[in-house]
């Protein structure tokens, strides 16, 4: 369940992210929903930027079962992929003080 919807700034930043796979990581949890579905990180990429270009709301919770990312703020969002609905959620990661990168949590049906 969403604690709320995601600030504007932040659905920016996330497309902004998304449209540029070489910021875009995948954890290990991720890189197995995408190796059973037969999808890359740039088919994620892809609908994360197509969801918000349709205007499709973000959803922001806290991660409270993926270890590494206990109490982070993350994204969720619903987008079609290959002609099913997925979940996919992401956080934005600091890498240090001008870079950001999007994690790809988890992207499964």
């Amino acid at each position: 369940m969403a604690d709320s919807y995601a600030d504007p700034q932040t659905v920016r930043d996330i497309r902004t992210l998304a449209s540029r796979p070489e910021d875009v990581e995948v954890t290990t949890r991720a890189n197995c929903d995408l190796w059973a579905e037969n999808l890359k990180k740039e088919d994620i990429c892809d609908a994360i930027v197509d969801w918000i270009d349709a205007g499709e709301h973000v959803e922001q919770i806290t991660t409270n079962n993926v270890p590494d990312h206990l109490g982070d703020p993350a994204y969720v969002m619903k987008p079609e992929i290959a002609g099913a609905r997925f979940y996919v959620k992401v956080t934005i990661r600091n890498q240090g003080e001008w870079r950001e990168l999007l994690l790809i949590i988890s992207s499964h049906r």
